[in-house]
């Protein structure tokens, strides 16, 4: 049985938003718990979204940070995006600490490289 997908009006404490970055350089969206709820808000951390739309209170123009529910697909687009960005970050931290690396971490990034190129 394919669960019913929420509304922001549904959404509780604890549930699961996609939370969009709004654009720009730094637009990263990740999947967040909701921290508590009003009437009008989604409260997040230190940051409140009107439920109507899903927008960050007080933002404007353009590149408005929002939060939206997400259907299954969504879902996992979000987590593939995620462990993309953590396999970036991992990487240039990396940078720095390259000549340390054991042989046996090195042989390890390079079998992942190969498999995402189609080798074996």
């Amino acid at each position: 049985m394919e669960e019913k997908i929420k509304t922001l009006d549904e959404i509780q404490a604890g549930d699961e938003v996609v939370h969009d970055g709004g654009g720009g350089f730094s637009n990263k969206r990740k999947l967040v718990k909701v921290d508590r709820t009003t009437a009008t808000q989604i409260i997040i951390g230190d940051e409140r979204f009107n439920r109507d739309g899903g927008y960050l209170r007080g933002s404007t123009g353009y590149h408005r940070t929002r939060i939206f529910v997400p259907n299954a697909k969504a879902r996992e687009e979000v987590l593939v995006e995620m462990k993309r960005d953590a396999v970036d970050t991992a990487l240039f931290r990396l940078g720095s600490a390259k000549r340390t690396l054991s042989e046996e971490v090195c042989d390890l990034i390079l079998q992942a490289y190969d498999l995402h190129r189609g080798k074996k």
